[in-house]
Formats: C-alpha cells, structure tokens, sequence
C-alpha cells in the first residue's frame, strides 16, 4: 500500500529524509471515494484517510454539491461585531445535539492547532474571570500530538516538534506517556497507580494554584496509537478536579466515528470540560475546526468578562455560537 504523502510532508515528519528534496514530490490529482491518482495515472488505496481527515472518501457528491451550493450563496461574511450567519449558527446547533458534555458555546477555527491554541487560550482566560492570574501552566503527555503552532507545539510531547525552534515555551508541563507497553509486568491498574502518583508529585511540585489545564487525546495518535489503561482517565479527572483544573480532551483526530462513537470522550465516558474538534468536521473538504465549551466554563467566562473584558481572541474564517444547548 503506497503513502499519499508528499517529499515536503515526509520532510517534515522524518528528518532522515532530506534527500527526498532533490526529487519532485508525489503529485495527487484526483479522487474518488477511498482511492486517488497521482499526475502519471497510477491509482493508490489510500489507508491513511489523507492525514486521519477524509472520513467521508474523497469527492462525496453530497459534500460537493453543498459546498457550491454555499459558495454562489454566500461564500464568505466575517464573523465580528456581535455578528455571525446562518451556517454557523446551524452548524453549531448541530454540534451541540451530539455533543457529549452539558453545551456552552462553540468556538470555530480553521485547524485542529487553532482550536488546540483557542482551548488553551479560554483555559487561560477562564482562570483569569476567576481571579486566579497565577494560574498559567498547562500539563499534557509525553508523546502527546496537539499540532505544530508555538502553542500546540510546546503542549506537544514529541522532541521532534521542539528542536529547532526553542520550544516548548515555559509553564509546559509533561507528564509520563499512559502506554502500557512501556510498564511491562506491571497490571494495568497498578501501572494507573503509578501514573497518577506522577501525576499528583507534579502538581504538587508545581503549585495547585500555577496550573490552568490538562490536554490529552482520549487515545494519543502520533504518538503510537496509545490506548491508556481503562481507569486512567477516570482517576486522573478525579484529581483535576479536586483541584478545579481544567480538562482539555484532545479529539481531533477521534472524532467523528473513528472510535465507534460519535466522540471518543463519550466512548471512554469522559467528562472534559472543553473539546477540541477538526478533521472529521468537514472530511477536509474545507479547513475547519471547532471548540466545545462546556456549560460550566461559558457561565464563568460571560460573568467574568465584564470585568477582564472581551475575549481578545479570533480568525478572519472563523465563527462562534452564543448559547448552545443546555443539556
């Protein structure tokens, strides 16, 4: 089965492969459902789903047709001001009847490291309208993926993505990576026993009061297809909690079915308090991505925002909902 990845993208993810820039890349030109053509006609199973995004194959007629049905409607109309349009507000609606945690709001972006960046920022601003300034550092896995930004980046737990470029940023803080594979001998509940041990040694070793969030794909992707161990989650939401710190979960690339559920959040039954969603959204026929606020965290930041003032924060393509749906 061949790669549909360009000479640039390997690159990129494979630093042995520089010799690859002195050949042209692998040029795609077509698709169709699960199958795509390069520019010498040669056909490819593409097994990778493009990069875990085209959950609905490539040249869906439904897709295609509603995207030029919009573009001779409305292409474009920006979203600032106390303004918004028709399709993000129905867009929005939609995710809130499927959405696994009590609705607050849905913040838009273009990518999954924009929303990564968005959910980080609203961790920071939450903890602002609480009166808790302090409150700055953000914990996620070793061998965590939460994009390649400055911020997505440093929560990131993979050096390849630091080296280079300085990063990660202070108040990045790394916890061990849940593999099981990586505890050999142990049973799964005794390697959680560990794991929540570390966990509860850095937050002390950190300060309670210094940290704003966690960030943790439900299954960590780039990583390794890491799987935690079944009461992981569980208890180490009983410790943020305990600690009233916020719960980032990571579902960009397991949302939308990829787990048999709708969300993996549903399907591992966690309780996040923001959702950072992509890919699937939109099959990738377009960039987009999305935030999901949780009732909770919307209530504090609309009270406390008339104090700390407005959420500084937004893209040209992007969009946001109100209200949701209370749940």
């Amino acid at each position: 089965m061949n790669s549909v990845v360009s000479s640039h993208s390997t690159t990129l993810l494979e630093p042995h492969a520089l010799p690859a820039l002195k050949t042209a890349p692998h040029v795609i030109v077509r698709g169709e459902g699960i199958r795509v053509w390069d520019s010498a006609g040669q056909s490819y199973l593409d097994g990778t789903s493009g990069m875990l995004c085209t959950n609905l194959g490539y040249t869906q007629p439904r897709l295609v047709e509603a995207a030029a049905k919009q573009m001779s409607r409305l292409p474009f109309y920006a979203l600032y001001g106390h303004r918004t349009n028709d399709v993000a507000l129905a867009l929005a609606d939609d995710l809130a009847k499927i959405a696994p945690i009590p609705m607050g709001r849905t913040f838009f972006a273009n990518s999954g490291a924009e929303a990564v960046d968005s959910a980080i920022k609203l961790a920071w601003y939450y903890h602002r309208c609480m009166g808790r300034r302090g409150r700055v550092k953000i914990l996620s896995h070793q061998r965590g993926y939460h994009g390649t930004t400055v911020t997505g980046a440093s929560a990131t737990g993979l050096d390849l993505m630091h080296n280079g470029f300085g990063l990660p940023l202070p108040n990045f803080i790394k916890l061990p990576c849940p593999d099981p594979l990586e505890a050999p001998g142990q049973t799964p509940h005794g390697f959680t026993d560990h794991l929540i041990t570390r966990l509860e040694e850095v937050i002390r070793a950190e300060g309670p009061d210094t940290i704003a969030a966690f960030i943790g794909e439900p299954i960590l992707g780039a990583g390794g297809i890491v799987i935690p161990p079944a009461d992981y989650y569980h208890r180490l939401q009983e410790v943020l909690a305990r600690h009233d710190i916020l719960f980032i979960a990571d579902e960009v690339i397991t949302g939308f079915g990829r787990t048999g559920s709708m969300f993996a959040t549903h399907e591992f039954g966690l309780k996040p308090d923001i959702i950072t969603l992509a890919k699937g959204l939109s099959s990738a026929y377009l960039p987009i991505s999305a935030v999901m606020v949780g009732e909770r965290v919307t209530d504090v930041i609309v009270e406390g925002s008339t104090a700390v003032g407005s959420f500084g924060h937004g893209f040209t393509y992007r969009a946001s909902r109100r209200r949701s749906r209370r749940t």
